[in-house]
């Protein structure tokens, strides 16, 4: 009974406690702030600017004219990080330079540390470096201080990007890796995905594209996993720098158009500038002038609404290219004038006005936040002194009354409990008994149930993740599928250059480690049938690197022997995977066919890595076997060469290329298909339409697997010319 009563004071109390809580005022609920704090954050994270901006609004409204001085400068961080990420530089600094000073009268060291960090972006963003690294280290002095390893790992990547704009790509690697490190061991996704991005943009600058697309593709899997699409954006768009660096606009124009997209849906107008103005590069090599002017004025036109120097740079001496390849050379040097200004100032004119503007608004105002927040201080002790006697004077009001009410139910219950203590003495005895017997069964039940239900649930959490990852490994292969298919050549190309043709390209795992190429000039035609080694991802990594470097020998290189082709694949393969080191740790590499089809000659060339090319002229059967060593993997020999084989294309001939995931099926009896049985099946359709071909092969591969599952990736070509 006495445990009831002090309950019922408790409580008594507690209403009178939040009665003079009310009395003595609140004039913000501090709740409803974090609500808009909150929503702020989630709208800047979906791209919905515009909504975010109302929200940080109308807690800078709420906070304005109240004692919440630190609550006041957090709605102003919030507005200007709405505005930094809608391109409007002036005024995101000027809101991080006024929480910045509030902040630092209250001594705020988290908020102070995020205004600095925001600050050094906006003037990274508008050019000025030196500002921006010294306001990037004091934060990064600020985290270190309070152990704070997730703002380390940030400031780390913001200074590593001032120094790779500054062309220190050491400085700028050393802290990407530094970051790199941090965010593995705090395990924050997000910031490892931007030190892959930012890791890979070191390696492309250095002209290390293998590399950088490694860093790229481990970046693209984490930013998918966290959705994170500004990330995904970026990504888009250093891919299609890549191939823009190697000639191959098409490809680069596909990237950009994909990154162009969802920078259109955030709204980041900083980036849709650069964006533009590499699609408008790309349009010029692909001779759309008409695109490319549309481009480059739209890229110019978000630089100037940004305010960057380094945008109109880019967007001016573009437009300048643009008018001097059309012979328009009065707006090509007036465009040229104004690139040329651009690059020898930190700011341009409007940029810089708008600064000094704000830097004279500031200073006006110092004195006065400064007057401002002292006096708030005041008052907010002199409020809080208030309402503290308030409260403690209904207090003591409701202690007395509880008192009271306390001594009348305790003497009342003390003459009922006198009456009731001996009829309660006589049964307590036997109560107590049963109670024991019963509690000793409850105890046994509960301990088997706990144990049942503890089971349960570990299984349930480990069914969960197992399902989660896989989720998350068919995700990811399914995206690297889409990019895989997208650098296989077009059905086109065979259908111009080829009488007729037929491909079987069969997959073992959702991505191939086969993958086929071609190319072609005006006196030559390339094709070339590539089986790397293994299947899935180890083999479709090693298909995009096979597919890179074939483009760069062929397109950028110029070359044209398939052997000497071969032979610099090989070199270039050991260079990238670090093959020639005592200490390599992979001898990956690729069988291959590579044929040359010279058109003013009537020739075919053509040189393999351990794959042969079958052919026929009329009814006569031939096999040119090629070489019997691979291109990369482990070498004994100083050079590995390959030999250049040549054919006349006196007469009509159909030409079959092929992995050897045919051949090596298995059946139910563990049989291979074999080399024989498929030359004997060429030789009976080999006359037959290559549609008709195509079935038969497809129809005789899964008669002779029966119920086994294909062993490995399976593709096969075959030309008429």
């Amino acid at each position: 009974m006495l445990k009831i009563y002090l309950r019922y004071a408790c409580i008594v109390s507690l209403f009178f406690v939040q009665w003079g809580s009310a009395m003595a005022g609140n004039s913000v609920d501090t709740l409803l702030l974090h609500q808009l704090f909150e929503k702020t954050d989630s709208y800047v994270d979906k791209g919905y600017y515009d909504s975010a901006y109302r929200m940080a609004d109308s807690a800078r409204i709420l906070t304005q004219h109240t004692q919440y001085a630190s609550y006041y400068a957090r709605s102003l961080n919030k507005l200007g990080a709405v505005n930094r990420w809608k391109g409007n530089l002036g005024e995101a600094l000027s809101l991080f330079s006024q929480s910045f000073r509030i902040a630092d009268s209250l001594n705020d060291l988290r908020l102070k540390a995020n205004n600095l960090t925001n600050l050094g972006a906006v003037n990274r963003m508008v050019g000025n470096y030196s500002h921006a690294l010294e306001e990037y280290l004091q934060a990064l002095s600020i985290h270190m201080a309070a152990h704070n390893k997730a703002g380390i790992a940030v400031n780390y990547n913001n200074i590593g990007v001032v120094y790779l704009y500054l062309g220190d790509y050491g400085k700028a690697l050393e802290y990407y890796k530094k970051s790199e490190a941090l965010s593995r061991q705090i395990g924050d996704d997000a910031g490892l995905a931007i030190s892959f991005i930012n890791i890979g943009e070191v390696y492309q600058k250095l002209g290390k594209n293998a590399d950088a697309i490694v860093y790229y593709m481990q970046g693209l899997d984490l930013s998918q996993k966290i959705g994170d699409f500004d990330s995904q954006a970026v990504l888009f768009s250093e891919l299609g720098n890549i191939h823009k660096s190697l000639n191959d606009c098409r490809f680069a124009t596909d990237f950009y158009l994909k990154s162009l997209s969802i920078f259109e849906k955030l709204g980041d107008n900083y980036r849709l500038s650069q964006v533009l103005n590499n699609l408008g590069y790309c349009a010029m090599k692909l001779n759309q002038r008409k695109q490319a002017l549309a481009y480059f004025n739209r890229a110019l036109a978000l630089a100037n609404k940004v305010g960057s120097w380094e945008l109109k740079r880019d967007a001016n001496i573009s437009l300048s290219n643009y008018y001097e390849s059309q012979g328009e050379y009065k707006k090509a040097l007036s465009y040229f004038q104004e690139h040329t200004a651009a690059r020898d100032s930190s700011f341009n004119k409007e940029t810089t006005a708008q600064l000094v503007r704000a830097q004279l608004r500031f200073d006006f105002e110092k004195d006065k936040e400064r007057s401002l927040v002292a006096k708030e201080k005041q008052m907010l002790v002199a409020k809080e002194a208030n309402r503290w006697q308030v409260i403690i004077r209904y207090f003591l009001i409701g202690i007395v009354v509880v008192l009271l009410v306390m001594l009348a139910f305790l003497y009342r219950s003390y003459s009922h409990k006198k009456k009731l203590s001996q009829i309660l003495l006589n049964h307590e005895k036997e109560i107590l008994e049963k109670n024991e017997e019963l509690e000793l069964q409850q105890e046994e039940i509960l301990a088997q149930r706990d144990q049942i239900e503890e089971k349960n649930v570990i299984l349930q959490i480990h069914q969960k993740e197992i399902e989660a990852q896989n989720e998350r490994m068919i995700s990811s292969l399914e995206y690297a599928q889409t990019i895989q298919e997208a650098i296989l050549p077009e059905v086109e190309f065979f259908e111009k250059h080829f009488r007729n043709h037929f491909i079987i390209y069969r997959p073992k795992d959702i991505v191939s480690g086969d993958f086929y190429w071609t190319y072609h000039t005006e006196n030559f035609i390339y094709v070339a049938l590539a089986d790397c080694t293994g299947h899935g991802v180890p083999g479709g990594f090693m298909s995009m690197i096979g597919n890179t470097l074939i483009n760069q020998l062929v397109i950028e290189y110029q070359m044209s022997n398939p052997a000497k082709i071969l032979e610099e694949l090989n070199r270039m393969i050991r260079k990238a995977l670090k093959q020639n080191e005592v200490s390599a740790r992979s001898y990956a590499g690729m069988d291959i066919a590579f044929c040359v089809v010279d058109k003013a000659k009537k020739k075919l060339y053509f040189a393999g890595a351990k794959r042969p090319l079958y052919y026929f002229k009329g009814n006569e059967f031939e096999k040119i076997a090629g070489d019997s060593r691979s291109v990369g993997g482990y070498q004994m020999e100083t050079d590995r060469l390959f030999t250049l084989q040549t054919i006349d294309l006196d007469e009509p001939i159909t030409l079959y290329l092929f992995t050897d995931g045919y051949t090596d099926q298995l059946n139910l009896s563990e049989r291979k298909y074999g080399v024989a049985r498929f030359k004997e099946q060429l030789a009976e359709i080999h006359l037959l339409p290559m549609a008709r071909q195509m079935e038969l092969l497809i129809r005789s591969h899964e008669e002779f697997k029966g119920g086994n599952e294909q062993i490995d990736d399976i593709t096969i070509i075959g030309l008429t010319l």
